[in-house]
């Protein structure tokens, strides 16, 4: 059982919380909580910066190191990735290689895109681009052909302000040219109109029916 005061690499426990959650203190000064497990497996990382110094990069909370470890993680374990063949590149397992080859990314709607769905990530494959931009490149993006060009619904509904599920609609139903791109009925869908059998019947109860003759 670990008690207050034992120490584990660079961090002293302060507190069992149970369930194996240390609450410690790092060498550093920062109290954190940790699985004992993970202070177990990695000593010298503390609160984590542990990690940053023997880096040197202090890069951990950026978005660039996010982008990073997410790219990674899917080039292991990811099914549509991983499973796929997509592969980092040897020379992009160090952080600072990657940082060094892409630069800082230009703006808070760019991500990391791959010029070449079907290729792995490296610097000849890669590039900062906008999030618009990245959907339009996924696979399952689904291209069609209005007035002779080759177009997606994504930037058919941005031309036209038309919801894409309802481009998609009129375009499985067969609609093209201006009937695809027509103005949409914003009071919704129409009702359907109820016919009644006899329609003289509906006045033998209306109020202002002249029930009396007298």
């Amino acid at each position: 059982m670990i008690r207050p005061g034992t120490q584990i690499g660079i961090a002293i426990v302060l507190e069992n919380k149970g369930k194996g959650i240390m609450l410690c203190k790092c060498e550093c000064g920062k109290v954190f909580t940790k699985r004992l497990s993970t202070l177990r497996g990695s000593p010298q990382t503390g609160c984590g910066c542990g990690d940053i110094r023997k880096s040197g990069h202090g890069d951990y909370n950026s978005k660039e190191y996010r982008i990073w470890a997410s790219m990674k993680y899917r080039c292991k374990t990811h099914k549509d990735y991983a499973g796929r063949g997509i592969v980092c590149c040897e020379r992009w397992y160090d952080y600072e290689n990657f940082l060094s080859d892409m630069g800082r990314c230009p703006g808070d709607n760019y991500w990391l895109e791959r010029v070449d769905n079907d290729k792995g990530y490296s610097p000849d494959n890669c590039k900062w681009d906008t999030i618009y931009n990245q959907q339009n490149n996924r696979r399952n993006v689904r291209v069609i052909t209005v007035d002779g060009k080759e177009t997606t619904f994504q930037d058919l509904s941005k031309q036209t302000g038309l919801a894409m599920q309802c481009l998609r609609s009129r375009y499985d139903s067969g609609d093209r040219g201006e009937r695809l791109v027509r103005p949409q009925d914003k009071r919704g869908r129409s009702r359907k109109v109820t016919k009644t059998l006899f329609p003289f019947m509906k006045y033998l109860f209306s109020p202002i029916y002249p029930l009396d003759n007298r």
